[in-house]
């Protein structure tokens, strides 16, 4: 885990914190060099023929989706609270 960590520090870095820009950088990559963009021919799926490439159309985004939730949303506290906590100290 700490080594992916670093690499991802570097690339936000790069991003200059902006993430979309990093966003757009790793799926341009998932499209240019792996077969996350390719999608099974239809008919092959329907007569259960198997391909060593692509997705069932479809599969690519629920796997998108089903990584992007195994973590909680956070949410920040009301800035009228922050504020409140500042103006105190």
């Amino acid at each position: 885990q700490e080594v992916w960590e670093k690499l991802w520090i570097v690339l936000a870095q790069k991003s200059g914190g902006d993430l979309r820009l990093l966003l757009h950088s790793f799926f341009s990559f998932l499209h240019r060099k792996t077969d996350f963009y390719i999608s099974q021919h239809p008919l092959d799926v329907k007569e259960g023929i198997p391909s060593r490439m692509g997705f069932v159309e479809g599969d690519a985004e629920k796997l998108l989706l089903a990584s992007f939730r195994r973590f909680p949303l956070r949410r920040l506290p009301r800035m009228s609270e922050i504020q409140k906590q500042q103006q105190q100290q």
